[in-house]
């Protein structure tokens, strides 16, 4: 299993090489690049929680910017 922020997800089996700026108190990242030359930015985006549900931890925006090696399998795929 793989520790995000506040959440645990199952570990990938493969992965591609990445470079973040990220912030210390966090797993994820607020920019980057990765190995395919795929690059990816954070922002923020405000919202109102619409019920108990929206209040459960999730994966933020910038763990899933650590993802980006997953996204590239995607991207270059449809191409």
């Amino acid at each position: 299993m793989l520790q995000c922020t506040y959440i645990e997800i199952p570990q990938v089996t493969h992965t591609n090489a990445v470079i973040l700026s990220k912030p210390s108190w966090m797993w994820g990242g607020e920019m980057g690049a990765n190995e395919h030359g795929v690059c990816i930015g954070n922002e923020a985006v405000w919202t109102k929680l619409n019920g108990p549900e929206d209040a459960k931890e999730k994966l933020l925006g910038m763990d899933m910017l650590r993802y980006m090696g997953i996204l590239s399998i995607i991207l270059y795929s449809i191409e």
